[in-house]
């Protein structure tokens, strides 16, 4: 039996960016795809589905998108503990966005690693189809401790993306005292950030701010809710530095 290939899918995530991301497809319903005859490969975060060529092509094909690292379920913007979007992707598609706007679900049982389902209509003409997922976003906390974070010190990006606000000092648990540097806004998690941020302690002119750190850690996965009034929802990232 000869087969056509109807869909080539690629699952991408934003925290692992260029890097093979821990997700894979699966059928939904395998045995409905066995007895058309329906082939489907998947290797890691892609999948390819064949149709045989004597065979009419159904309208929908269901896939489970599924994580195969539990850590991704607090890495992913718009994971619900409580429910497994289901997407109904357009033909004419090449990419599809998570999360996905409200919309069908299903109920998510204890240890479900769906990610999503999605509902493809087999495309011969041109099968390529991408799932983009958003990594988590949250503000960036810089802990600052040590003689100099009592200087006129600041985070600096020079690409100038984002931007840094000073709150002063907040007690460590081991009674340190520590400077508190925060993003303005909150930030995208990445195994590998883009962003090159510094800290400068600014110097009397006509000398140039020195360079404390001159690449700072990006934010981790230490999530919690962020404190001092922030909207319900929005985490915090802390990050340590110590100084001399």
């Amino acid at each position: 039996m000869k087969h056509a290939l109807a869909l080539d899918l690629a699952l991408h995530h934003g925290f692992w960016g260029d890097t093979a991301a821990p997700l894979r497809a699966v059928a939904a319903e395998p045995d409905r795809l066995a007895r058309a005859g329906i082939v489907l490969k998947s290797s890691g975060p892609r999948a390819l589905l064949a149709l045989p060529d004597d065979s009419p092509a159904p309208d929908r094909i269901a896939l489970d998108i599924l994580t195969t690292e539990p850590r991704l379920a607090g890495l992913t913007q718009g994971w619900d503990a409580a429910a497994v979007p289901v997407i109904e992707v357009p033909a004419d598609a090449t990419t599809v966005a998570f999360p996905p706007d409200p919309g069908a679900s299903l109920p998510r049982a204890p240890g479900d690693a769906r990610l999503c389902r999605l509902l493809v209509a087999p495309r011969p003409a041109d099968p390529r189809l991408r799932l983009i997922c958003q990594p988590v976003q949250a503000l960036w906390a810089y802990h600052v401790t040590g003689q100099a974070a009592a200087g006129p010190i600041r985070v600096v990006d020079p690409a100038r993306t984002c931007t840094f606000e000073d709150l002063g000092t907040e007690p460590l648990p081991d009674g340190r005292a520590a400077r508190v540097l925060r993003s303005t806004r909150p930030l995208p998690l990445a195994a590998r950030s883009d962003l090159r941020l510094r800290l400068e302690l600014d110097q009397p002119a006509p000398y140039d701010p020195l360079a404390l750190v001159s690449v700072l850690p990006a934010g981790g996965t230490n999530l919690r809710p962020a404190p001092d009034g922030q909207p319900p929802g929005i985490l915090q990232s802390d990050i340590f530095i110590c100084l001399w």
